[in-house]
């Protein structure tokens, strides 16, 4: 019998700072490879922090926060997969061989989108989720929606 070793990550990053969540993220890869993981799963919203700014609080329109420099900056935020934090993640696993779910708020068209990836041991995005059953109350009201259930296979496995 085959076994699968998967590490978990609990750690609630909350301040939005992409390069320093990164850093500690690859941190944790190589805790984890040392621990003979064969995958990581971190926690939603790792690299961006699972947090909006203190505009989306007050649960306004869209179309009245849109215009707000800290939720313009937000949006500039997001991850984009040519970015260096993806870069970043993508670089360790192939480096250690290893799987990883790295999680964190990726540009969508006009809001960021929650969103989390596979990388596979070659350091390839094997899938792009982004959440689709967010919520429509709170801040994450404010998010962008994913529109369907990705499926991917990692060593075999049917993620």
């Amino acid at each position: 019998m085959n076994k699968f070793k998967v590490a978990l990550v609990q750690y609630d990053t909350i301040e939005p700072e992409n390069v320093e969540n990164t850093k500690l993220a690859i941190k944790l890869i190589k805790e984890a490879k040392r621990e003979n993981a064969d995958f990581v799963l971190f926690p939603e919203g790792f690299i961006t922090s699972y947090s909006a700014p203190d505009v989306c609080e007050e649960l306004r329109p869209l179309s009245e926060v849109e215009e707000d420099s800290e939720y313009q900056k937000w949006c500039q935020n997001a991850l984009v997969e040519e970015g260096p934090e993806l870069a970043a993640i993508c670089g360790i696993a192939k480096e250690l061989s290893i799987g990883v779910c790295i999680t964190g708020f990726s540009r969508g068209e006009k809001a960021p989108r929650n969103t989390a990836w596979i990388i596979d041991r070659d350091g390839k995005i094997l899938l792009k989720y982004n959440k689709v059953h967010t919520c429509d109350w709170g801040w994450e009201g404010y998010l962008e929606s994913g529109d369907d259930f990705p499926v991917c296979e990692f060593d075999g496995i049917k993620m």
